[in-house]
């Protein structure tokens, strides 16, 4: 890379930093496996838990529990800085598969700036989702760059297996590492096939132990999806890969190569499973690599290339530009709800009861989300006040604008439950309710 352009590249990472660590967790980030847990660790959180099995999660969310003070800035960092080796991991492996370094430029720059990992940088809870793919994408490296096949062959299920411990969607890189080998004639068919038989037996390893180990039900949403969530969920995958999409449609012809067919059957391999179960933003990263290296075929030998990547850049760094401050607005929305509650509640209280007015508004994923995903049933004014109180909080979700009397009886329910204090959210405002 020369100079300038590296110049350029530490300039903008710096700016990235800078947007993104005031950004405060929203929605879900405050709950699922990357949350601070302020307690001792127990051995039996290292098993499975119902769909998930994250081990990692698990230590990093003890360790920020113990350090709230990091959290969510550490996160912020993590991500961003596995962020960027993931960029240099496509353009490495691009070389490696024997394309042009225009091609793996372009492809550096499309994982870099693309909108499509907004929803993995943007967020607070998605270190699993960057570091799976880091460790997927470090899989096909290392099967690409070491030729003695037992040492390749291990690094390669070692990094895979290390990966689905952050997140499960790196257990695709069993098949997509082996098959862009083959497809791009790396390996033989030959090698290719008895390769296949150790991500056999290690994927079949891996899905025994944690079927076995696993004492919860996996949620529904994860095992049935109606045709809705289904149009929705292709709805997603086409708007945050349309550059790719038009590429293809721009030059026909070139979506017949091999190359481009073998890419773009990874990035379904990548994403299939999101597709018919729960797919949302976020997971449009973990297919990004390879739709980037597809972008870069095809755009690169464009007449118009030089125009068509400034256009690229230009309508990228609006997105993002965009969606980066609405993300932050909603953290911010977050913030100030939380202090209102703390600052209008008799301190301190062992136990709150949140109800949640969900008004008919609608978010958009974690960019923009509700004044209630925004408050996150008050854990954030939890970690306002150090995790120290309310110990406990129940949460109650009305629909529509319930009437005083549909509150007033969940009031008194709560009551009769032990709770004195009540969260009212709506209108973007908390009510404190003290009984």
């Amino acid at each position: 890379m020369p100079k300038r352009y590296r110049i350029l590249f530490w300039a903008s990472f710096a700016v990235m930093l800078a947007a993104v660590m005031p950004i405060m967790p929203t929605f879900d980030a405050w709950t699922t496996t990357s949350a601070p847990r302020p307690f001792p660790l127990s051995p039996a959180e290292l098993l499975p838990q119902g769909e998930y099995w994250r081990p990692w999660d698990v230590l990093y969310a003890h360790l920020i529990g113990t350090y709230p003070c990091l959290f969510p800035y550490l996160n912020h960092l993590f991500i961003c800085v596995v962020h960027v080796v993931n960029c240099f991991l496509t353009y490495a492996i691009a070389r490696r598969l024997g394309f042009k370094n225009r091609v793996a430029w372009i492809a550096f720059g499309y994982v870099y700036i693309c909108p499509a990992m907004l929803g993995v940088v943007l967020d607070v809870d998605s270190i699993h989702q960057v570091a799976a793919m880091g460790w997927g994408l470090l899989s096909l490296y290392a099967y690409l760059k070491w030729e003695e096949r037992k040492v390749s062959v291990l690094l390669w299920l070692t990094c895979v297996i290390t990966g689905t411990f952050a997140k499960e969607s790196c257990f695709a890189f069993m098949l997509i590492t082996p098959f862009v080998a083959w497809g791009l004639g790396k390996v033989d068919a030959r090698r290719f096939w008895r390769d296949m038989a150790w991500a056999v037996v290690v994927g079949l390893a891996y899905l025994i132990a944690r079927f076995t180990l696993n004492k919860d039900a996996i949620a529904s949403e994860y095992l049935s999806v109606s045709g809705a969530q289904l149009v929705k969920n292709f709805g997603i995958f086409i708007l945050f890969h349309l550059p790719v999409f038009l590429s293809m449609v721009f030059d026909l012809k070139r979506i017949r190569e091999r190359a481009v067919v073998v890419l773009s059957c990874s990035v379904l391999f990548a994403s299939i499973l999101h597709l018919v179960s729960v797919y949302a933003v976020m997971h449009t990263y973990v297919s990004l690599p390879f739709a980037a290296v597809v972008f870069a075929v095809i755009v690169s030998e464009m007449r118009w290339r030089k125009v068509v990547c400034v256009i690229g850049v230009l309508a990228s760094l609006v997105i993002d530009v965009y969606l980066t401050k609405k993300t932050y607005d909603s953290g911010e929305l977050g913030r100030r709800l939380a202090l209102q509650a703390i600052t209008n509640t008799p301190q301190p209280v062992d136990s709150v009861f949140t109800i949640s007015v969900a008004d008919g508004s609608r978010g958009f994923s974690t960019f923009i989300v509700r004044d209630y995903n925004a408050f996150a049933w008050g854990l954030f004014s939890q970690y306002l006040n150090d995790f120290k109180w309310p110990k406990t909080l129940r949460d109650s979700t009305v629909c529509d604008y319930p009437t005083d009397d549909v509150l007033a009886d969940i009031v008194d329910r709560g009551r009769m439950e032990g709770y004195k204090v009540f969260w009212v959210v709506r209108d973007d405002s908390v009510e404190v309710v003290v009984q």
